[in-house]
């Protein structure tokens, strides 16, 4: 199975040690195994949305951006043309609205749209607290989107049992 994970720029900020701290480990250890990984792929916009915010908020010197180049490197990044909340999902849209999330900004919109046109549909942050809490989370897990958002810890546990012996 291709796991094609769509990865928060928090997630990348953590495992580069400029993030939220309690989160650099688990973060770290799941962009080395989707490195490592045979079936496992970044999924980015083909817009290059995402892209652009790992640029901007990712310095030269980070593991992350290490990580995106050596990913790119390895033919390890999947593009993807993202659905749109808004016109494609718009009973999801309004409701995302009614929970407070921000679908106006695109700041986290881009995430939720790449993850659900991917195979996994899953996507990876470490911002359970603002954008991803439990009720927004429960609506974008329904059947219209099927988008699971899930810790850096809970991903990596997914890709174990598939890991190459």
């Amino acid at each position: 199975m291709t796991w094609d994970l769509t990865v928060n720029v928090c997630v990348l900020r953590s495992a580069s040690g400029v993030g939220i701290p309690e989160h650099t480990a688990d973060s770290l250890a799941l962009l080395k195994r989707m490195k490592k990984h045979e079936e496992a792929y970044l999924a980015l916009d083909t817009k290059g949305r995402i892209l652009y915010q790992y640029e901007q908020q990712l310095g030269e010197q980070t593991f992350a951006r290490d990580w995106l180049r050596r990913m790119s490197e390895s033919s390890k990044v999947k593009l993807v043309k993202r659905c749109s909340l808004k016109y494609d999902c718009r009973d999801v849209f309004t409701r995302l609205q009614e929970a407070h999330f921000d679908c106006r900004t695109k700041e986290d919109t881009k995430y939720v749209e790449t993850a659900a046109v991917t195979t996994s549909k899953t996507l990876v942050t470490v911002d359970f607290g603002n954008s991803y809490r439990p009720k927004v989370c429960k609506i974008l897990k329904k059947k219209k989107l099927g988008v699971h958002v899930q810790h850096p810890k809970d991903a990596s546990a997914r890709l174990a049992p598939h890991d190459k012996k």
